[in-house]
């Protein structure tokens, strides 16, 4: 291209004021022309913050100006599809904030329709982007790992709820820490074990804490009888190679730390370990473990979106594949599924 890229973004909430806006502003292949959010007080703080006088309080009016390239989608999770699917119609690129949508169809369509309008289409899971993340995947081989059979994934945090309706009203949301913490490492251990197919999940979820009105928050005091998602998740995948993932999610839980979260995956060759760093291996029956500090790099948000625009500039894959994205919300939405019903469930029930 031999023009700047025009963005316009909806949603300028936390992710998108601290995380988005910031390296749109520092590309020097974009320009930021234009911002929608349905807080006009928040939505004019940002306005004024990066120099736009361009601002909307309908999406539909931001994605149908003609003179935008790409729309950056950091909305409530429901609004993720309809926005995406209509700015793709229109024949915008589209980078969307996790999850991809909350359900497989909508996620799908998303997919198809960026392929038949011959547009680009990115899920910002930024913690593909991460340092020590990105050396291990150089350890994830099979030289290294050998045949990946086990991974074990984990979100949990002590009293962190995310106390806006956007979180914890299921017509907004689509589901809780599953949802909003697990899609993080689900992808990562996807990534790590190649991106083996699933075929089953028995899950188990509940809102075992969070209807109760004696605790506190850390980030400040819900309102307990609008809590409407689930506060815990556990879920066991089965995949096509023989391989099982478990993994575990919360906001609420007597657990001895603020928040801990993390990716093991066990091969027969080795062992990776995020956020530590670590390559566990053994050579001569001799065990050895390496500690992986992680390259000097750019923030992983910068990433997603500097590697996502070079990506439409130069006509090139972008870096997070859309439909390694929906396989994660398909997962996902089967383990709702199997926790409702009480039983192990085939992923392929969610299309």
């Amino acid at each position: 291209m031999n023009r700047k890229l025009r963005v316009g973004v909806v949603g300028v909430g936390g992710i998108s004021s601290e995380h988005h806006l910031p390296h749109w502003k520092s590309s020097p292949h974009v320009e930021l022309v234009a911002l929608c959010d349905i807080d006009s007080d928040r939505l004019q703080k940002q306005a004024a913050k990066h120099g736009l006088k361009e601002t909307y309080t309908d999406w539909h009016e931001l994605i149908e100006r003609v003179d935008l390239d790409l729309i950056d989608i950091a909305t409530p999770n429901e609004m993720h599809a309809p926005i995406a699917m209509a700015a793709l119609d229109l024949s915008k690129h589209v980078l969307c904030e996790k999850p991809m949508a909350t359900s497989a169809v909508d996620a799908k369509r998303m997919l198809d329709l960026a392929e038949q309008r011959g547009r680009k289409l990115q899920i910002n899971h930024h913690f593909r982007f991460d340092r020590t993340f990105r050396d291990l995947v150089a350890f994830s081989s099979p030289a290294d790992l050998g045949v990946p059979y086990f991974a074990h994934a984990r979100w949990h945090r002590r009293r962190r709820v995310p106390t806006a309706p956007t979180f914890l009203q299921s017509s907004l949301s689509g589901g809780g820490p599953m949802l909003d913490l697990g899609v993080h490492v689900i992808d990562l251990a996807m990534m790590l074990m190649g991106f083996p197919k699933p075929v089953s999940v028995s899950a188990s979820s509940g809102t075992h804490l969070a209807r109760r009105s004696d605790l506190g928050g850390d980030w400040g005091d819900w309102d307990p009888l609008a809590f409407e998602v689930e506060d815990f998740a556990v879920a066991l995948f089965r995949f096509q190679t023989g391989a099982t993932l478990f993994v575990e999610t919360s906001w609420l839980g007597f657990h001895d730390k603020p928040e801990e979260w993390f990716v093991r995956v066990l091969g027969t060759k080795g062992g990776l370990h995020w956020p530590e760093g670590l390559v566990v291996q053994e050579s001569n029956k001799i065990p050895r473990t390496t500690h992986l500090t992680g390259s000097a790099t750019r923030s992983p948000y910068e990433q997603s979106v500097h590697g996502f625009v070079e990506a439409i500039i130069h006509d090139q894959k972008v870096p997070i594949p859309p439909g390694e994205s929906l396989e994660v919300v398909r997962m996902v939405e089967a383990a709702y599924i199997s926790a409702r019903v009480g039983r192990e469930v085939p992923i392929d029930d969610v299309d």
